[in-house]
């Protein structure tokens, strides 16, 4: 857990969060503890004044522990969430970035969640409800000891991989402002710059590394500045890597007010290019792209439907045990990958979709620059229109 003397917010946010904490225990007295959580539990919130406003720039996430025996359906769940959302979606620190997430889960559940994230959960949050010493006797120090041995056998999937890619063009692309004023302007740069930072997430979790804060990431990446880092790819090379990486950890931290969006659209291309790099590095197989400069961010990415097409063969139900003899001889000879490569494989439609949101994010700087009022009435129907197709995917993304 972080210690509260650790989350120096400004009076604001602290009564913010005191009065969520409220809201949460008033509709639900069955709460043992409560945690904040993500980047308001790490001390990693952003915000800036505006125009003598102060807006937040971060979501605020709660996770509510049960009392023992208490349980909450998902329709009672569910009304709460909209409840407390409803509430403070008019708060005056409200961006298109602010939100306010809250979970529920009792004791026995959330012991039973082995997985990376809520790893992160418990060692990056901040108790705000509850007895600290019960907390981190009754489910701290149990949960740590378990996730010894997970993270020592913990291999992560590719699609876990394109999952993240994903929802980071996702992130960009729904909270994109199209107007050039202090806010939009910031809002821009703080999306491209706060999802660029997951590219070091991908990086690290692929070689079994797993730092639970920004800082963290950042602090051990940074010790080998200057060298060949054996974990970077053959196309990301160290500096350029760290020295793009620190530029946009520097703006979550300390967001400012650019004058235009130039800064906006450099980032943006060196996204692209990261982002390309990883798809023929560690994904691998699924795309083919051709990388250009990063300077002019001319990438392009096709599907390479052959392994989609075996993915879709190879896991019909009705196939027979010879038909699955003759696949597993044709990979083994042929491809020369073991078949168990695919069974947690990249759907088509998660990798057309992927598609889809890259080459948009390509075409942004045109809808930025171009003052033409019709090009801006082109990007936001199209964006629309990725937007609504990534939500009939992933109706999660609208909670």
């Amino acid at each position: 857990m972080i210690d509260a003397n650790l989350l120096m917010y400004e009076s604001q946010i602290q009564y913010l969060i005191n009065d969520i904490k409220c809201e949460i225990l008033n509709l639900v007295p069955d709460v043992e503890y409560l945690i904040l959580t993500g980047s308001g539990g790490r001390g990693e919130l952003s915000y800036i004044n505006i125009n003598n406003e102060l807006k937040l720039l971060s979501d605020l996430e709660f996770f509510a522990i049960l009392k023992k025996d208490v349980n909450i359906n998902k329709f009672r769940k569910k009304k709460i969430q909209k409840r407390i959302k409803y509430k403070y979606n008019n708060s005056p620190v409200k961006t298109p970035f602010f939100h306010v997430d809250v979970d529920f889960l009792s004791v026995k559940m959330f012991n039973n969640q082995d997985t990376l994230l809520m790893y992160e959960t418990i060692t990056n949050s901040k108790l705000i409800y509850g007895d600290n010493g019960k907390f981190n006797e009754e489910i701290v120090k149990k949960y740590k000891d378990k996730m010894c041995k997970i993270k020592k056998d913990f291999v992560i999937d590719k699609k876990d991989i394109h999952n993240i890619l994903l929802y980071r063009h996702y992130a960009i692309i729904s909270n994109l402002q199209f107007e050039d004023n202090n806010l939009s302007r910031t809002i821009n740069l703080y999306a491209i710059c706060r999802n660029s930072l997951d590219l070091l997430t991908i990086i690290l979790y692929y070689n079994n590394i797993t730092k639970t804060s920004y800082k963290q990431r950042i602090d051990f990446i940074n010790e080998y500045s200057g060298k060949e880092y054996r974990y970077f790819t053959k196309i990301i090379k160290s500096k350029e890597f760290l020295t793009f990486i620190n530029e946009c950890y520097c703006y979550k931290e300390k967001p400012y007010i650019p004058e235009t969006n130039n800064s906006f659209i450099d980032i943006m291309k060196k996204y692209i290019y990261y982002t390309n790099a990883i798809l023929i590095e560690i994904i691998e197989n699924f795309y083919e792209c051709s990388i250009g400069s990063m300077s002019d961010g001319a990438t392009e990415c096709v599907l390479r439907k052959a392994y989609f097409y075996i993915e879709d063969e190879f896991f019909r139900e009705n196939m027979s045990t010879i038909k699955k003899f003759v696949w597993n001889i044709y990979f083994s000879l042929v491809i020369k990958k073991d078949i168990r490569i695919f069974i947690k494989s990249i759907s088509m439609d998660n990798a057309e979709l992927f598609i889809q949101l890259n080459e948009f994010i390509k075409e942004v700087k045109n809808c930025l620059i171009n003052e033409k009022i019709e090009k801006k009435i082109i990007c936001l129907s199209k964006r629309k229109d990725i937007v609504t197709l990534y939500q009939s995917k992933y109706p999660y993304s609208l909670i």
